[in-house]
């Protein structure tokens, strides 16, 4: 028997399964719900109803939908990588455990969010990987261009440009 959706009025609320459906999750703008996992909606309005129980189930799909996707993102990753350093090496110079980054390439370990995160970013420029061994080394944090030691100049060709003294 259909429920009264207190949206419209109707008594057309009735569990829903569609394709296509996404939602944000954690650092997830958009992840996909499983089109297999009823949704009580209002066939009237198509307003979504959540339950407890809904709520639960759709808390555990996305959550290994973030998980499948961050153990990609970490593969990709870790694949840029590996051609600037070995993982050996990667994995001291991050502090991980010996053989971690391996279960993670291999998906026998879900890697947090902050790593994947970490990873992309050294992915994108790999010459960070020597500015964090020199932070080690140093244990000092190396220079950075701040507001107070930049100027602009105008140039009749280029227009406004920003100088570093």
């Amino acid at each position: 028997m259909s429920r009264l959706c207190a949206e419209c009025g109707a008594r057309a609320v009735e569990p829903c399964a569609v394709p296509g459906r996404t939602s944000a999750y954690k650092h997830f703008a958009s992840l996909p719900i499983p089109a297999t996992l009823p949704i009580p909606t209002c066939a009237n309005c198509g307003t979504e109803w959540f339950d407890r129980k809904t709520s639960e189930r759709l808390d555990a799909a996305l959550a290994e939908a973030a998980a499948q996707q961050l153990s990609g993102l970490a593969g990709e990753a870790l694949g840029v990588l590996s051609t600037s350093l070995n993982q050996r090496d990667l994995e001291a110079l991050l502090g991980l455990s010996a053989g971690y980054l391996s279960k993670v390439r291999h998906a026998k370990e879900r890697p947090s969010a902050p790593l994947v995160g970490l990873l992309a970013l050294l992915a994108d420029r790999p010459a960070r990987l020597d500015e964090i061994a020199r932070i080690w080394d140093t244990g000092h944090l190396p220079p950075r261009l701040t507001v107070d030691n930049v100027s602009l100049f105008e140039s009749s060709v280029d227009g406004p440009a920003a100088v570093a003294y």
